[in-house]
């Protein structure tokens, strides 16, 4: 029931990464053999558009959003997404869940969460 502010009029792409394929690359990066410390970056190294992310929402809630175009902020990036090229090489990471694919169950569990 509140506006969706969508800063650079929604054309922005963004990582949006499934809970499940972080916490099978955890997994994955715990499980190794390697010695001593490395850092990895988990993600789902492809942009997606925000505006597509709200048409997902709308689809999924069966309601239309109430959408407010903003201009870009100061200091933001138009495109943000993890290099996951050290992890898929060193054990074996590549995150299987899509934008609209992972929606879906998020949804399902926010509305069990807070009673919605």
């Amino acid at each position: 029931g509140k506006p969706i502010q969508l800063y650079n009029r929604g054309d922005m792409l963004r990582d949006f990464t499934y809970i499940d394929d972080i916490v099978a690359g955890v997994v994955a990066a715990t499980n190794m053999q390697a010695g001593g410390h490395r850092i990895y970056n988990l993600g789902n190294h492809r942009g997606e558009q925000l505006r597509d992310m709200v048409r997902y929402l709308e689809d999924y809630l069966g309601r239309k959003a109430e959408i407010e175009l903003l201009p870009m902020q100061p200091g933001d990036v138009y495109e943000t997404f993890a290099d996951i090229s050290a992890s898929t090489r060193d054990f074996g990471y590549h995150p299987r869940t899509t934008l609209a694919e992972g929606l879906k169950p998020f949804i399902t569990w926010y509305r069990e969460f807070y009673g919605c």
